[in-house]
């Protein structure tokens, strides 16, 4: 049997300690993401770490899906206990190698939180620009409801009138989901989809 061969079953070993995890706060991934992440882990065990696409991809594919910070630390942490412990089983642990493992685990469990963390950034950001762009608009048209209403000499006074005060309740909805940010910024915010 060849090593990759090896390398893969260890692989399906470790995931399959996880199915049916009860973590508080637990929720369900794209299929793979989280043995892509056990990959990327033993990649790193065994030669030099390089980005961590697949622990960002782990992080993002979270916040999207709705989770927690917290779960995600304690998913991503039982994902490098699950690899130590079949690797263990199979015999491929002395003391530099758990202590290497270890060490890629918790840099594996940093960059996940992070994309975690960049990915809700970027939400709340969308948010804050999507408010600030319909109350802008708002604005705009009680600015132009007031010059009219000045130099417009009475003219159409009940149509600016109207326009203006749908700009005002516009506006007073837009301020109330506002300061429900933290709130609105769980789901994904209007315009373009959520960055993967």
């Amino acid at each position: 049997m060849s090593a990759q061969v090896s390398d893969s079953d260890l692989l399906e070993v470790a995931h399959a300690r996880g199915e049916g995890d009860e973590t508080p706060g637990m929720v369900h991934t794209a299929n793979g993401v989280t043995r892509a992440y056990l990959e990327e882990l033993f990649t790193a065990h065994a030669g030099e770490p390089g980005e961590w696409p697949r622990a960002a991809a782990l992080g993002t594919e979270w916040h999207q899906a709705g989770g927690e910070m917290s779960a995600l630390a304690r998913v991503a942490t039982r994902l490098g206990r699950d690899l130590e412990g079949a690797m263990e089983e199979r015999g491929e642990l002395d003391s530099a190698a758990r202590r290497r493992l270890r060490i890629v685990s918790d840099e594996a469990v940093s960059r996940a939180l992070e994309a975690f963390c960049q990915a809700q950034k970027s939400r709340r950001d969308r948010w804050l620009s999507y408010f600030a762009h319909e109350m802008r608009n708002s604005l705009n048209t009680l600015v132009n409801a007031h010059w009219i209403l000045r130099n417009g000499e009475g003219k159409n006074t009940g149509k600016v009138s109207d326009m203006a005060e749908r700009a005002v309740r516009k506006l007073e909805a837009y301020v109330k989901e506002f300061r429900e940010l933290d709130s609105q910024a769980q789901k994904p915010a209007p315009g373009r989809p959520d960055l993967i």
